[in-house]
């Protein structure tokens, strides 16, 4: 069973934990070092909307933001950690307090100004004490299952880039068009 980590926990810190030095059989206390994996994430259901008046525009918009927490609430099952001396897959759970220190994620659902195409973006931050990596293909079929059904053959579009620290770059052009919707009197989905 996996340990329950809070999304969007601000200030959490990881305790401090005890090893045995080998060459020395003294004790010390020491924690490993703290990582950011970020990344820019974009899902694109390629569906066309033409007019954001109907209602099925704002089911299928909930749907895609429904879709993305419930993903992000459930993080430790679309990440794969990775042994830090092989660089291979690790088939044991590292999602803990330990290794785990906190999950940021921002996004907005929005219908494109071009294609009309309903799409997500989003900011996915983790801050860890272990190697990682997101499990896209796993995120891609859930997406795509989540959205269309088991059974639909239609796919979505999804990319992952990874950044160092352009965060409020990122934030800007993801809240790029909530402004000129609202004038218009449109919803716009948003999180923080």
């Amino acid at each position: 069973m996996n340990e329950v980590i809070e999304v969007r926990h601000e200030n959490a810190t990881a305790p401090e934990f005890t090893t045995t030095d080998v060459n020395t059989s003294a004790k010390k206390s020491y924690k490993k070092r703290l990582r950011h994996s970020n990344w820019f994430i974009t899902i694109n259901t390629n569906e066309m909307f033409t007019d954001l008046q109907g209602g099925q525009f704002a089911e299928r918009a909930q749907l895609l933001q429904d879709v993305w927490v419930s993903i992000v609430d459930n993080l430790h099952d679309f990440v794969t950690f990775i042994d830090e001396k092989t660089g291979e897959p690790v088939a044991e759970d590292r999602w803990n307090r330990e290794n785990i220190e906190r999950v940021d994620n921002e996004f907005s659902v929005e219908r494109g100004p071009k294609t009309k195409m309903l799409h997500l973006h989003a900011i996915l931050m983790i801050a860890h004490r272990t190697k990682l990596r997101l499990n896209l293909d796993k995120i891609r079929r859930y997406v795509r299952t989540h959205i269309f059904g088991e059974e639909d053959v239609r796919t979505i579009h999804l990319d992952a880039r990874s950044f160092a620290d352009a965060k409020m770059t990122l934030r800007d052009y993801i809240n790029k068009n909530k402004d000129q919707l609202k004038r218009r009197g449109h919803d716009v989905l948003t999180e923080h």
